[in-house]
Protein backbone atom coordinates (compact mmCIF):
# COMPACT_ATOMS: atom_id res chain seq x y z
CA UNK A 1 0.00 0.00 0.00
CA UNK A 2 2.66 2.56 1.04
CA UNK A 3 4.69 1.35 -2.25
CA UNK A 4 1.74 2.55 -4.38
CA UNK A 5 1.17 5.62 -2.70
CA UNK A 6 4.88 6.95 -3.21
CA UNK A 7 3.99 6.41 -7.07
CA UNK A 8 1.40 7.96 -6.98
CA UNK A 9 2.79 10.92 -5.16
CA UNK A 10 5.87 11.08 -7.62
CA UNK A 11 3.28 10.87 -10.82
CA UNK A 12 1.23 14.03 -9.30
CA UNK A 13 4.63 15.39 -8.87
CA UNK A 14 5.10 15.10 -12.15
CA UNK A 15 2.11 16.13 -13.65
CA UNK A 16 1.51 19.03 -11.48
CA UNK A 17 4.55 20.61 -11.01
CA UNK A 18 5.59 19.04 -7.07
CA UNK A 19 2.32 19.55 -5.62
CA UNK A 20 -0.90 17.52 -5.14
CA UNK A 21 -4.32 18.52 -5.94
CA UNK A 22 -6.16 18.70 -2.74
CA UNK A 23 -9.87 17.35 -2.77
CA UNK A 24 -12.36 20.06 -1.45
CA UNK A 25 -14.65 18.99 0.65
CA UNK A 26 -18.03 20.89 0.31
CA UNK A 27 -19.20 22.40 3.61
CA UNK A 28 -21.74 21.21 5.40
CA UNK A 29 -24.30 23.92 5.47
CA UNK A 30 -27.00 25.03 8.33
CA UNK A 31 -30.54 24.50 7.05
CA UNK A 32 -33.36 26.11 9.08
CA UNK A 33 -36.16 24.41 9.51
CA UNK A 34 -39.95 26.05 10.46
CA UNK A 35 -40.76 25.08 13.79
CA UNK A 36 -44.07 23.53 14.05
CA UNK A 37 -45.64 26.74 15.43
CA UNK A 38 -44.26 28.58 12.41
CA UNK A 39 -46.16 25.76 10.35
CA UNK A 40 -49.82 26.36 11.81
CA UNK A 41 -49.36 29.89 11.86
CA UNK A 42 -48.54 29.41 8.15
CA UNK A 43 -51.90 26.96 7.76
CA UNK A 44 -54.32 29.04 9.82
CA UNK A 45 -53.46 31.77 7.53
CA UNK A 46 -53.78 30.08 4.58
CA UNK A 47 -57.10 28.79 5.62
CA UNK A 48 -58.64 32.04 6.46
CA UNK A 49 -57.59 33.36 3.20
CA UNK A 50 -59.04 30.78 1.32
CA UNK A 51 -62.10 31.55 3.17
CA UNK A 52 -63.25 34.68 2.30
CA UNK A 53 -60.79 35.65 -1.27
CA UNK A 54 -62.64 33.76 -3.71
CA UNK A 55 -66.17 35.50 -2.90
CA UNK A 56 -64.14 38.90 -2.55
CA UNK A 57 -62.50 38.11 -5.93
CA UNK A 58 -66.15 37.40 -7.35
CA UNK A 59 -67.85 40.76 -6.17
CA UNK A 60 -65.10 43.20 -7.42
CA UNK A 61 -64.81 41.72 -10.32
CA UNK A 62 -68.62 41.77 -10.88
CA UNK A 63 -68.86 45.22 -9.67
CA UNK A 64 -66.18 46.04 -12.45
CA UNK A 65 -67.90 44.47 -15.10
CA UNK A 66 -71.10 46.80 -13.90
CA UNK A 67 -69.07 49.97 -14.54
CA UNK A 68 -67.28 49.00 -17.59
CA UNK A 69 -70.84 47.84 -19.15
CA UNK A 70 -72.64 51.36 -17.85
CA UNK A 71 -72.53 54.35 -19.98
CA UNK A 72 -70.07 56.94 -20.43
CA UNK A 73 -71.55 59.13 -17.61
CA UNK A 74 -71.75 56.54 -15.18
CA UNK A 75 -68.35 55.29 -15.68
CA UNK A 76 -66.98 59.44 -15.62
CA UNK A 77 -69.02 59.21 -12.48
CA UNK A 78 -67.26 56.05 -11.39
CA UNK A 79 -63.49 56.73 -12.25
CA UNK A 80 -63.00 56.72 -8.60
CA UNK A 81 -64.43 53.31 -7.36
CA UNK A 82 -63.36 51.67 -10.58
CA UNK A 83 -59.56 52.47 -9.87
CA UNK A 84 -59.83 51.60 -6.32
CA UNK A 85 -61.30 48.12 -7.58
CA UNK A 86 -58.82 47.68 -9.64
CA UNK A 87 -56.19 48.14 -6.83
CA UNK A 88 -57.53 45.90 -4.72
CA UNK A 89 -57.11 43.39 -7.33
CA UNK A 90 -53.36 44.32 -7.56
CA UNK A 91 -52.63 43.92 -4.17
CA UNK A 92 -53.85 40.62 -4.12
CA UNK A 93 -52.43 39.41 -7.23
CA UNK A 94 -48.89 41.29 -6.96
CA UNK A 95 -46.06 40.16 -4.52
CA UNK A 96 -44.44 43.21 -5.15
CA UNK A 97 -42.62 43.31 -1.18
CA UNK A 98 -40.30 40.00 -1.54
CA UNK A 99 -39.51 39.98 2.38
CA UNK A 100 -41.03 38.79 5.29
CA UNK A 101 -43.69 40.81 6.27
CA UNK A 102 -42.91 41.96 9.92
CA UNK A 103 -46.43 43.20 11.04
CA UNK A 104 -48.10 40.00 10.39
CA UNK A 105 -44.96 37.67 10.49
CA UNK A 106 -45.98 36.17 6.90
CA UNK A 107 -42.77 34.88 5.10
CA UNK A 108 -42.34 34.81 1.43
CA UNK A 109 -43.06 31.39 1.00
CA UNK A 110 -46.48 31.73 2.75
CA UNK A 111 -47.05 35.32 0.65
CA UNK A 112 -46.24 33.84 -2.78
CA UNK A 113 -48.92 30.72 -1.55
CA UNK A 114 -51.06 33.40 -1.25
CA UNK A 115 -50.86 34.96 -4.24
CA UNK A 116 -50.55 31.99 -6.17
CA UNK A 117 -54.86 31.01 -4.41
CA UNK A 118 -55.32 34.76 -4.76
CA UNK A 119 -54.62 34.24 -8.92
CA UNK A 120 -56.90 31.41 -9.04
CA UNK A 121 -59.81 33.43 -7.45
CA UNK A 122 -59.32 36.08 -9.67
CA UNK A 123 -59.34 33.55 -12.70
CA UNK A 124 -62.32 31.62 -11.89
CA UNK A 125 -64.28 35.12 -11.22
CA UNK A 126 -63.18 36.43 -14.12
CA UNK A 127 -64.58 33.75 -16.61
CA UNK A 128 -67.77 33.22 -13.95
CA UNK A 129 -69.07 36.73 -14.43
CA UNK A 130 -68.20 36.72 -18.62
CA UNK A 131 -70.94 37.68 -20.58
CA UNK A 132 -72.21 35.75 -23.47
CA UNK A 133 -70.27 37.35 -25.28
CA UNK A 134 -67.29 36.11 -27.71
CA UNK A 135 -65.21 39.03 -27.62
CA UNK A 136 -65.18 39.57 -23.92
CA UNK A 137 -64.22 35.46 -23.56
CA UNK A 138 -61.46 36.10 -25.44
CA UNK A 139 -60.85 39.36 -23.48
CA UNK A 140 -60.63 37.42 -20.30
CA UNK A 141 -57.89 35.38 -21.99
CA UNK A 142 -55.72 38.08 -23.83
CA UNK A 143 -56.34 41.26 -21.54
CA UNK A 144 -57.77 44.02 -23.16
CA UNK A 145 -60.85 45.56 -24.99
CA UNK A 146 -63.65 47.10 -22.81
CA UNK A 147 -62.69 45.76 -19.04
CA UNK A 148 -59.27 46.86 -18.15
CA UNK A 149 -58.37 44.06 -16.11
CA UNK A 150 -55.28 41.77 -16.82
CA UNK A 151 -56.24 38.52 -18.75
CA UNK A 152 -55.34 35.27 -18.20
CA UNK A 153 -52.08 34.65 -20.52
CA UNK A 154 -50.50 38.16 -18.44
CA UNK A 155 -51.17 37.16 -15.53
CA UNK A 156 -49.84 33.62 -16.54
CA UNK A 157 -52.21 31.36 -15.21
CA UNK A 158 -52.75 30.39 -19.23
CA UNK A 159 -50.54 30.68 -22.25
CA UNK A 160 -51.12 29.01 -25.92
CA UNK A 161 -50.18 25.45 -26.01
CA UNK A 162 -46.82 24.60 -27.51
CA UNK A 163 -45.90 21.32 -29.16
CA UNK A 164 -43.28 20.52 -26.53
CA UNK A 165 -46.19 20.74 -23.88
CA UNK A 166 -47.16 17.16 -23.89
CA UNK A 167 -48.91 16.12 -20.84
CA UNK A 168 -49.81 19.68 -19.48
CA UNK A 169 -52.84 20.81 -18.00
CA UNK A 170 -54.74 22.33 -20.34
CA UNK A 171 -58.27 24.19 -21.11
CA UNK A 172 -59.81 24.48 -24.37
CA UNK A 173 -61.25 28.01 -25.65
CA UNK A 174 -63.28 28.11 -28.90
CA UNK A 175 -61.06 25.16 -30.51
CA UNK A 176 -57.87 26.51 -28.91
CA UNK A 177 -55.97 24.64 -25.96
CA UNK A 178 -54.24 26.89 -23.68
CA UNK A 179 -51.96 25.28 -20.77
CA UNK A 180 -52.56 26.04 -17.17
CA UNK A 181 -49.39 27.15 -15.83
CA UNK A 182 -51.12 26.47 -12.59
CA UNK A 183 -50.75 23.04 -12.28
CA UNK A 184 -53.49 21.97 -10.17
CA UNK A 185 -55.93 19.57 -11.18
CA UNK A 186 -58.83 20.50 -9.45
CA UNK A 187 -58.44 24.38 -10.32
CA UNK A 188 -57.73 23.66 -14.08
CA UNK A 189 -60.63 21.21 -14.14
CA UNK A 190 -63.09 24.41 -12.65
CA UNK A 191 -61.70 26.68 -15.01
CA UNK A 192 -62.13 24.87 -18.16
CA UNK A 193 -65.57 24.13 -16.90
CA UNK A 194 -66.43 27.67 -16.52
CA UNK A 195 -65.24 28.49 -20.02
CA UNK A 196 -67.08 25.31 -21.89
CA UNK A 197 -70.23 26.84 -20.21
CA UNK A 198 -70.12 29.87 -20.63
CA UNK A 199 -68.73 29.59 -24.80
CA UNK A 200 -71.85 26.93 -24.80
CA UNK A 201 -74.06 29.66 -23.77
CA UNK A 202 -72.45 32.34 -25.82
CA UNK A 203 -72.31 29.77 -28.98
CA UNK A 204 -76.33 29.15 -28.08
CA UNK A 205 -77.30 33.14 -28.19
CA UNK A 206 -75.08 33.28 -31.85
CA UNK A 207 -76.71 30.76 -33.42
CA UNK A 208 -80.19 31.81 -32.44
CA UNK A 209 -79.40 35.14 -33.83
CA UNK A 210 -77.96 34.27 -36.96
CA UNK A 211 -81.13 31.60 -37.44
CA UNK A 212 -83.25 34.98 -37.50
CA UNK A 213 -81.61 36.26 -40.17
CA UNK A 214 -82.31 33.69 -42.52
CA UNK A 215 -84.64 34.54 -45.66
CA UNK A 216 -84.44 31.46 -47.70
CA UNK A 217 -84.65 27.59 -46.38
CA UNK A 218 -82.06 24.82 -46.84
CA UNK A 219 -84.52 23.35 -49.53
CA UNK A 220 -84.94 26.47 -50.89
CA UNK A 221 -81.15 27.27 -51.43
CA UNK A 222 -80.67 24.15 -52.89
CA UNK A 223 -83.32 24.79 -55.57
CA UNK A 224 -80.97 27.69 -56.61
CA UNK A 225 -83.06 30.31 -55.15
CA UNK A 226 -80.74 33.46 -54.14
CA UNK A 227 -80.92 34.53 -50.30
CA UNK A 228 -79.08 33.20 -46.91
CA UNK A 229 -79.85 29.88 -45.57
CA UNK A 230 -79.18 28.67 -41.94
CA UNK A 231 -78.13 25.54 -41.77
CA UNK A 232 -77.18 23.64 -38.42
CA UNK A 233 -74.14 20.68 -38.61
CA UNK A 234 -74.03 17.96 -36.03
CA UNK A 235 -70.86 16.67 -34.60
CA UNK A 236 -70.11 13.22 -36.05
CA UNK A 237 -67.94 10.49 -35.48
CA UNK A 238 -66.74 7.87 -38.50
CA UNK A 239 -66.52 4.75 -38.80
CA UNK A 240 -63.05 4.27 -37.48
CA UNK A 241 -63.74 6.20 -34.51
CA UNK A 242 -62.93 10.07 -35.65
CA UNK A 243 -64.58 13.00 -34.44
CA UNK A 244 -65.91 15.53 -36.40
CA UNK A 245 -67.09 18.82 -34.55
CA UNK A 246 -70.26 20.68 -35.61
CA UNK A 247 -71.56 23.61 -35.14
CA UNK A 248 -74.41 26.31 -37.30
CA UNK A 249 -73.64 27.93 -40.68
CA UNK A 250 -75.38 31.18 -41.66
CA UNK A 251 -75.16 30.68 -46.14
CA UNK A 252 -75.36 32.97 -48.85
CA UNK A 253 -76.29 32.04 -52.49
CA UNK A 254 -76.41 33.72 -55.47
CA UNK A 255 -78.50 30.70 -56.94
CA UNK A 256 -75.27 29.05 -58.19
CA UNK A 257 -72.19 29.80 -55.39
CA UNK A 258 -72.50 29.35 -52.05
CA UNK A 259 -70.57 31.01 -49.43
CA UNK A 260 -70.36 30.77 -45.61
CA UNK A 261 -71.47 34.58 -44.25
CA UNK A 262 -71.39 33.80 -39.92
CA UNK A 263 -70.45 30.54 -38.66
CA UNK A 264 -70.26 29.28 -34.68
CA UNK A 265 -69.63 26.10 -32.49
CA UNK A 266 -66.92 23.18 -32.62
CA UNK A 267 -65.98 23.80 -36.04
CA UNK A 268 -65.57 27.59 -36.12
CA UNK A 269 -62.15 27.73 -36.39
CA UNK A 270 -61.79 25.82 -39.51
CA UNK A 271 -64.85 27.77 -40.89
CA UNK A 272 -63.69 31.02 -40.38
CA UNK A 273 -60.73 30.02 -41.69
CA UNK A 274 -62.22 28.96 -44.92
CA UNK A 275 -64.84 31.86 -44.86
CA UNK A 276 -61.65 34.15 -44.21
CA UNK A 277 -60.05 32.63 -47.47
CA UNK A 278 -63.32 33.41 -49.45
CA UNK A 279 -63.69 29.96 -50.39
CA UNK A 280 -67.21 29.36 -52.55
CA UNK A 281 -68.73 26.25 -53.56
CA UNK A 282 -70.45 25.66 -56.01
CA UNK A 283 -74.73 24.41 -56.10
CA UNK A 284 -73.94 21.57 -57.97
CA UNK A 285 -70.78 20.47 -56.17
CA UNK A 286 -73.27 20.39 -53.04
CA UNK A 287 -75.90 18.48 -54.99
CA UNK A 288 -73.71 15.77 -56.19
CA UNK A 289 -70.68 15.99 -53.73
CA UNK A 290 -68.58 16.20 -56.69
CA UNK A 291 -65.86 18.71 -56.37
CA UNK A 292 -64.84 21.12 -59.48
CA UNK A 293 -61.40 21.66 -58.33
CA UNK A 294 -58.97 23.62 -60.39
CA UNK A 295 -55.62 22.69 -60.95
CA UNK A 296 -53.92 25.12 -59.80
CA UNK A 297 -55.63 25.88 -56.82
CA UNK A 298 -53.06 25.32 -53.58
CA UNK A 299 -53.35 21.92 -51.84
CA UNK A 300 -54.38 23.92 -48.89
CA UNK A 301 -57.52 25.74 -50.58
CA UNK A 302 -57.84 22.07 -52.34
CA UNK A 303 -58.38 20.56 -48.45
CA UNK A 304 -60.39 23.20 -47.41
CA UNK A 305 -62.93 23.11 -50.13
CA UNK A 306 -63.10 19.44 -49.92
CA UNK A 307 -64.03 19.99 -45.74
CA UNK A 308 -66.34 22.90 -46.81
CA UNK A 309 -68.45 20.82 -49.36
CA UNK A 310 -68.12 17.41 -46.56
CA UNK A 311 -69.79 19.54 -43.96
CA UNK A 312 -72.63 21.31 -45.95
CA UNK A 313 -73.30 17.96 -47.28
CA UNK A 314 -73.14 16.62 -43.57
CA UNK A 315 -75.18 19.41 -42.29
CA UNK A 316 -77.86 18.45 -45.79
CA UNK A 317 -78.37 14.93 -45.32
CA UNK A 318 -78.93 15.18 -40.99
CA UNK A 319 -81.72 18.21 -41.80
CA UNK A 320 -83.40 15.60 -44.46
CA UNK A 321 -83.21 12.93 -42.34
CA UNK A 322 -85.14 14.87 -39.54
CA UNK A 323 -87.68 16.14 -42.21
CA UNK A 324 -88.35 12.32 -42.42
CA UNK A 325 -88.58 11.35 -39.65
CA UNK A 326 -91.91 10.65 -38.45
CA UNK A 327 -93.65 12.90 -35.70
CA UNK A 328 -93.68 10.95 -32.22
Amino acid sequence: MKMAFEKAKEEAKKRGNGEISHIRVPKIKKISVPNQAEIDKAITITREYMAVIYDHMFDIVSFARHIAAASAEERDLCVKEFSELKGEISSHLNLEEKKPDRQTGISISVKESLVLIAKQAYALALASTLPPDKAAILEAVNGGGNLPLPGLIELKVLSPLESTDAGALTVKIYGKKFCVLIEKQDFAEKLGKVFAEKIRHEVKSRCLAMEAKATISVDQLLDGDHGVAFLRVLDENDKNGKFFPGGSLLLGSDGKKIVILEDAGGFERKMEEIRKAKIYLLLESVKSGKIFISPDLPENLRRNLSIFCAVVRRGIKAKKAADEKPDA
